[in-house]
C-alpha cells in the first residue's frame, strides 16, 4: 500500500514540475526573446506593410504612431489601430523586421 501512495506521489510531483516549466511566459518581458522582445504592451508602433510581410517600427520617444501593441506572444502579436477600431493579428513570420529609431544621441556616442 505505502509503494503505491509513493508512486502517486512521485507521479503528482512530476505532473506539476512539467506543467510549471510549460506555463505560459510569453507576455513576460524577461522570458521573452527572438524578434518581438524589444516590444511592450501598450507601446505605440509604426506598421508598415511591404507586401507579403510586414514591418514594425519603434522611436526612443512616446511619440503618437499608428498602432499600438495589444498582445504579444511568441508566434504572433496584435495592433490596435489609433482610431481603435481595428486589430490586427500578425504571424511571426508575416514580419520581416523590428526596427527602433533613435531620435536622441546616446552619451557614448
Amino acid at each position: 500500500m505505502m509503494k503505491k501512495w509513493v508512486a502517486v506521489a512521485s507521479v503528482a510531483v512530476l505532473v506539476l514540475v512539467v506543467l510549471n516549466g510549460v506555463s505560459k511566459s510569453g507576455n513576460d518581458v524577461t522570458a521573452r526573446r527572438g524578434l518581438f522582445a524589444t516590444l511592450k504592451v501598450g507601446q505605440a508602433v509604426n506598421l508598415k506593410d511591404v507586401g507579403p510581410v510586414y514591418e514594425i517600427g519603434t522611436f526612443d520617444d512616446a511619440m503618437p504612431l499608428g498602432y499600438t501593441v495589444v498582445e504579444i506572444d511568441t508566434d504572433y502579436i496584435v495592433l490596435r489601430d489609433i482610431a481603435k477600431v481595428t486589430e490586427t493579428r500578425i504571424p511571426i513570420y508575416a514580419v520581416k523586421s523590428v526596427s527602433h529609431i533613435r531620435t536622441k544621441m546616446q552619451a557614448d556616442q
